[in-house]
C-alpha cells in the first residue's frame, strides 16, 4: 500500500504514505452514500484520544497511500492499514504538542530543493502531482508533516543510532555483489522499426537499410552522422547512446549481440523486438570487485538509514503509543 510520486524523492516513502494518511483521516465523509453504504463506511473502528477513525477514513488512507482498492483487501491488510494511520495520527499530534510546526517558509523551501533535485517547474511538479490524485495544497501537508517528522527523529531518536566501523565491514563482507563493478558495454543503438502490415519486399528493404548504416560505422563513419541519415531514411531509424549496460539489462537477442562485441565493433542486424536493431559497442567494462574505502561511507549511511527507521518505529510502537488512549473497535 506504499504509494509515491513518479520521479520525486521528496518525502520519504513511508513519510509519504503517513502525510496522505493523516490528510485523509481529516477528510470525514466524501459525497453522498446510499443509506445502507452510509452505515457501513461511517462505521467507527478505532478512536485515538477520543478522536474518531471511520472506515471510510481507512478506505481514503488506502486510496491515497497505493491507489489499491480497499474492498479487495483482507481483515489483516486493513488492521495494519489502520495501524499505520493510527501511528501517523499520533505522530501528528506529539509533533504539534512540542511545537514543531513548520512555517509556510520551510514548506516553500522543501519543496524547490525537491523540484531542483528533479529538474521540475511548476506546471511538471503539479502534473506529477496530479498523476498521483494530489493538489498542491494536499502536497504541501505532506511536505509539511515530513518536515515535523525529521524534527521528530532529531530530538526523540538520532542520538540513539550508531553505525560502528565493524557494522561497515560486516556488511561489506556479506554482500560482494552489491558494490563490485560488473561486467558492462557503452552501447549506440539503432532501430529500424517494423510497421504493421509490412509487406516482404518492404521488410527486405529495410534489412538492407539497417545494413548500409551498419558498414558506414564499421567503416569508421560518426554515429550521429550516421543516424541522422537513418531517421531522415525510408526506414525512419531510431538512433541514440543507451549508455553503459550490465548483462540482462538489454532484451536477449541484443545482450548476446553486444556482449560478442569487441570495443569499436559493431553487430550485424539483428532481428528483436520491434524492428531491426544494429549496435555498436564504444567500450567494454571488465568486471572488478570494490574497494572497501571507496564504498565505506556509501554503507555507512545505507545502515545507518536503515537503523533510524528500525529504532523509529520501535519507538512509536513500544514508547509512543503507550501515551496515547488507543481504542481499536
Amino acid at each position: 500500500m506504499r504509494g509515491g510520486l513518479p520521479g520525486i524523492r521528496g518525502p520519504r516513502r513511508r513519510v509519504r504514505l503517513a502525510a496522505v494518511g493523516l490528510a485523509a483521516a481529516t477528510l470525514g465523509t466524501v459525497g453522498v452514500a446510499r443509506p445502507a453504504r452510509a452505515v457501513t463506511v461511517n462505521r467507527v473502528v478505532a478512536t485515538v484520544d477520543g478522536q474518531p477513525i471511520t472506515a471510510h477514513q481507512v478506505d481514503s488512507y488506502i486510496r491515497a497511500a497505493g491507489q489499491a482498492d480497499p474492498s479487495q483487501l483482507g481483515e489483516v491488510e486493513r488492521r495494519r492499514a489502520l495501524d499505520s494511520l493510527i501511528n501517523d495520527m499520533i505522530v501528528q499530534s506529539e509533533t504539534e504538542n512540542l511545537g514543531m510546526g513548520p512555517s509556510s517558509d520551510e514548506i516553500d523551501q522543501y519543496i524547490d530543493q525537491i523540484k531542483k533535485r528533479n529538474n521540475l517547474d511548476d506546471e511538471q511538479l503539479d502534473k506529477a502531482l496530479e498523476q498521483q490524485g494530489l493538489t498542491r495544497e494536499r502536497y504541501r501537508q505532506q511536505v509539511g508533516r515530513e518536515i515535523q517528522r525529521s524534527a521528530l527523529l532529531a530530538r526523540k531518536v538520532k542520538a540513539t543510532v550508531t553505525v560502528t566501523p565493524e557494522d561497515v565491514q560486516k556488511y561489506f563482507d556479506e554482500h560482494p555483489d552489491e558494490f563490485a563493478t560488473a561486467e558492462s558495454v557503452r552501447v549506440q543503438h539503432l532501430l529500424f522499426p517494423f510497421r504493421e502490415g509490412m509487406s516482404v519486399p518492404e521488410a527486405e528493404s529495410l534489412l538492407a537499410e539497417a545494413r548500409r548504416s551498419q558498414e558506414r560505422l564499421a567503416a569508421g563513419e560518426k554515429f550521429d552522422a550516421v543516424s541522422r541519415d537513418a531517421a531522415a531514411g525510408p526506414g525512419h531509424a531510431i538512433g541514440g547512446d543507451l549508455g553503459v549496460m550490465k548483462r540482462g539489462q538489454m532484451v536477449q537477442v541484443l545482450d548476446d549481440a553486444a556482449f560478442g562485441l569487441k570495443a569499436g565493433e559493431v553487430s550485424a542486424p539483428v532481428r528483436g523486438e520491434g524492428g531491426i536493431h544494429v549496435i555498436r559497442v564504444t567500450e567494454r567494462i571488465s568486471a572488478k570487485p570494490a574497494d572497501i574505502e571507496q564504498v565505506r561511507e556509501q554503507i555507512r549511511e545505507k545502515l545507518y538509514s536503515k537503523a533510524l527507521e528500525d529504532r523509529y518505529n520501535r519507538w512509536v510502537e513500544s514508547d509512543l503509543r503507550k501515551s496515547h488512549e488507543i481504542v481499536v473497535k
